[in-house]
């Protein structure tokens, strides 16, 4: 994203996987798909880098908060919407970083699906100053349905 004048003001990336509706499984982009879209890809030096591996590890919860899947989350899917997930999980976070500091990187992993009045727990734990892990879990089954690493300036 760029301002007017060509300054950058933002960069974002996405890694996207198609579910079989039947098995609720990830499944392979058929090639009918993926193929016509192939010229349409940027060249790999114009993308941004992959996050480098793996979360640390969540070892214990400083924050959490509550919530209810409502029929105003959902996605066309009947998912809980991919935004939400973020959004639930930077609520959560301390009023003193919402108010006074700068959401600098977000990198979240979603893993499983969230539906329609699924109870949902959203923990975070800080990894220092500027770092938080956050994760959703779901109440009923204690399945982490995502996990994400926040930094602030």
């Amino acid at each position: 994203l760029h301002s007017p004048s060509g300054e950058l003001l933002a960069e974002a990336s996405s890694s996207w996987l198609l579910m079989d509706l039947d098995t609720r499984k990830m499944a392979r982009i058929p090639d009918f798909i993926l193929d016509p879209l192939i010229e349409l890809f940027p060249p790999e030096e114009a993308c941004l880098p992959r996050p480098a591996g793996k979360y640390p590890t969540f070892t214990e919860a400083t924050l959490q908060q509550d919530y209810k899947v409502h029929w105003h989350d959902l996605d066309f899917n009947g998912h809980l919407n991919n935004i939400t997930y973020v959004q639930w999980m930077l609520d959560t976070l301390p009023m003193e970083t919402l108010r006074n500091r700068q959401l600098q990187q977000v990198d979240i992993t979603y893993r499983l699906e969230c539906s329609f009045d699924d109870l949902i727990r959203v923990e975070v734990q800080a990894l220092d100053r500027n770092r938080f892990l956050h994760r959703m879990i779901r109440i009923f089954d204690n399945k982490e349905l995502a996990q994400a690493l926040s930094v602030w300036d």
